[in-house]
This record gives structure tokens, C-alpha cells and sequence, in this order.
């Protein structure tokens, strides 16, 4: 009995700790999606929304002066993979698998 026991604890040990992997796994591709997708696209509606600012500040001149939107927001898709790649290596390094 004891044994069938510390074999249905460490079942669902592993059945624990293998479904924090997968969470942390689905945060993990949220964020990179979020940093290279939805942020960048943003980026790119500051420019299409900055240029009637632009063209009325050609207009009109000196007097009008508003404060243009941010362009540079999100990562591109080379940022974000450096990120994963850099990410896997700090977890290999810091869990001693990766040689410091």
C-alpha cells in the first residue's frame, strides 16, 4: 500500500509540475506574440495617423505645433526570437544544464 502511495504522489507530482510547464509555456508565446505582433502594428498606425499632422503643420506652419504619437513601439520578429533564444539560455545557465 505504501508503495502504490508514493507512486500516486509522484505521479501527481509530475502531473503538477508538467502542467506549470505548459502555462508558463502559453504566457510565454502571449507575450512574444504581443511584443512582435499587436505592439508593432500599433506602431505602424502611429505613422498612417501622424501624417495629417504632418501635412497641417506644412499648412499652417510655426503656430501649430501638437505632439506627434509614438512610432517605435513592439519588437520586430528578430528582436522577439533573439528574446526567446536569450530567454533559453539564461533558464539553461541558470538551472546549471548550460556551463556558465
Amino acid at each position: 500500500m505504501q508503495d502504490l502511495l508514493r507512486h500516486q504522489w509522484l505521479w501527481t507530482a509530475i502531473v503538477a509540475d508538467a502542467t506549470a510547464q505548459v502555462l508558463k509555456a502559453i504566457f510565454a508565446l502571449i507575450g512574444m506574440y504581443d511584443a512582435g505582433g499587436v505592439r508593432r502594428a500599433t506602431g505602424h498606425q502611429a505613422v498612417v495617423r501622424n501624417e495629417p499632422i504632418e501635412e497641417l503643420r506644412e499648412v499652417l506652419g510655426e503656430g501649430f505645433n501638437p505632439e506627434a504619437l509614438r512610432i517605435v513601439l513592439g519588437h520586430s520578429y528578430t528582436q522577439v526570437f533573439a528574446g526567446l533564444l536569450l530567454g533559453i539560455a539564461v533558464a539553461l545557465v541558470s538551472f546549471g544544464v548550460w556551463p556558465a
